[in-house]
């Protein structure tokens, strides 16, 4: 599971668009930090779930945030279609408004990933004002970090420091993943239903949530893969909802891997597109798509390989192939846009040095968090 700290696109005007829509309609929500009487909550099948106030959890990076948030636990059962099951610990934090008193309906932030854990990186980290005037309810869901048990698999994020310095498209670097994964699959088997983790049951989570701090409705903000799961909450618990914003849409309907290289393209012609139409870079990076193009089939003919200093790790082998380069652009390219022409270009006169620091920055990321944690 990735824990590292992933960048936003677009956030601020997601965040624009989801005050607007909270002061759409008059609300009748009660205050949202600590549980009220006054909710009518959704009907549930099974015993209601423990709302248990408790320390913030550990963070692999210190979040300020979290200095004055409102934590809790939230006890849910694993699988619902086992009554009497085991049970589920997820972390609960309540982010005050930054304005007092805060206005009646909170926002709930439903996270990517699926594997990203809201507690860990909130939102409101990057500044965007999501708790101005609301509290801000963040969640970690089923398996994350946060919450117990946390179904991190080690055995990949050390997989992920050592292929740094493999060819990511050598037929033994495949086999090595596909073992990696069987090993935490068998291994978290021996402890956890893992059909349990699923989108349905994560939305029962919220709206067990919702149930248990006693909210009429709440405004939801989701985010990529949260999308998926806003949208599936939303067929469950509509009545919950005051305003619904979804920012960087995943339909549940399609298999997010059957679009994921296709919105990579997009992504990548856009920015290529933005450094042609702007003269200065059109200038100093010419051709700038047919170069990255060139390099992907140059480098998985014949990989190059350098050596960078990663904090915490030391000097660090790193090879480039095709794959490499590939991933790297989907992976780090997207969201360090303004980096993207510069490093392309350096590569191009070979000086891999850019592109290896960040390579080999996030395939350690992960294993340092699990490390330290």
């Amino acid at each position: 599971m990735a824990l590292y700290r992933s960048a936003r696109v677009g956030f601020a005007l997601a965040v624009t668009l989801a005050m607007t829509c909270a002061a759409c309609a008059p609300s009748d929500s009660t205050p949202s930090g600590k549980p009220s009487s006054a909710a009518a909550p959704t009907t549930m099948s099974h015993p209601p779930a423990q709302y248990q106030p408790s320390p913030c959890p550990a963070t692999p990076q210190p979040v300020p945030e979290l200095r004055t948030a409102h934590c809790a636990t939230l006890v849910v059962p694993e699988n619902r279609s086992k009554p009497g099951g085991r049970t589920l610990r997820l972390a609960v934090a309540v982010i005050p408004s930054e304005t007092q008193p805060a206005t009646a309906d909170p926002i709930v932030f439903i996270t990517g990933g699926p594997g990203e854990d809201a507690i860990v990186d909130p939102p409101i980290a990057d500044g965007v004002g999501l708790n101005h005037s609301r509290d801000l309810i963040l969640l970690s869901q089923r398996g994350n970090h946060s919450s117990q048990p946390a179904l991190a698999c080690p055995e990949i994020d050390q997989l992920f420091a050592r292929r740094v310095g493999l060819v990511y498209d050598a037929t033994g670097t495949g086999d090595e993943y596909v073992q990696a994964v069987k090993t935490c699959h068998d291994r978290l088997a021996g402890g956890a239903d893992l059909a349990a983790f699923n989108s349905t049951e994560s939305a029962y989570d919220l709206i067990d949530l919702r149930n248990a701090l006693h909210i009429n409705q709440w405004n939801m903000f989701s985010h990529s893969y949260g999308t998926d799961l806003a949208l599936i909450y939303s067929r469950l618990d509509a009545p919950g909802i005051r305003s619904l914003v979804l920012d960087g849409v995943a339909p549940p309907s399609i298999a997010s891997p059957s679009w994921t290289w296709g919105s990579a393209r997009e992504a990548f012609d856009n920015m290529m597109s933005a450094c042609t139409v702007q003269p200065e870079c059109q200038a100093r990076y010419p051709n700038l798509g047919d170069t990255f193009v060139r390099l992907v089939n140059q480098l998985e003919a014949h990989p190059a390989t350098t050596t960078v200093n990663v904090e915490g790790v030391g000097e660090t082998k790193v090879v480039i192939d095709g794959g490499t380069l590939l991933n790297w652009m989907v992976t780090l390219g997207t969201h360090f846009p303004a980096e993207l022409p510069a490093a392309i270009d350096e590569l191009a006169h070979g000086n891999p040095a850019r592109v290896a620091q960040r390579w080999a920055w996030v395939c350690n990321a992960s294993d340092q968090d699990a490390r330290e944690n």
